[in-house]
C-alpha cells in the first residue's frame, strides 16, 4: 500500500474536521448540535469517500463502494477523536500553567 493510497483518507478526515468545527462556531456552540456532530462527520467522511470512490478511486484503500463508505465513516469518526484529542491536550498544558 503507498502513500496515494491512502491519502483519501486523509482528505476525508480533514474536510469532516472543517466542516464540524464550521457547524460549531455557526451553531454558536449549542450543546445539542455538538451532541449530533460524530454523526453527522460520520456520514459526511461516508458521502466523501464514496465521492471519491467514484471520481478518484486509486485514493482509496479499497475496491469496492460498501467498503469506501466504511472507510469514509471511520474517517470522519477520527476527525471528531483527533478534536476531543486536541481539547483534551489544551486543557493538560493549561493545567500544568497554572502549577
Amino acid at each position: 500500500m503507498d502513500m496515494v493510497c491512502i491519502s483519501g483518507v486523509a482528505i476525508a478526515t480533514a474536510v469532516c474536521y472543517l466542516v464540524a468545527e464550521a457547524i460549531k462556531i455557526i451553531s454558536g456552540g449549542k450543546e445539542t448540535v455538538k451532541r449530533l456532530l460524530p454523526i453527522v462527520s460520520a456520514f459526511l467522511g461516508g458521502g466523501i469517500c464514496v465521492g471519491l470512490f467514484f471520481v478518484f478511486p486509486e485514493l482509496l484503500p479499497v475496491g469496492n463502494l460498501p467498503g469506501a463508505f466504511v472507510v469514509g465513516l471511520f474517517s470522519g469518526l477520527s476527525a471528531t477523536g483527533s478534536n476531543q484529542i486536541l481539547k483534551q491536550m489544551q486543557k493538560l498544558f493549561k493545567k500544568e500553567g497554572k502549577d
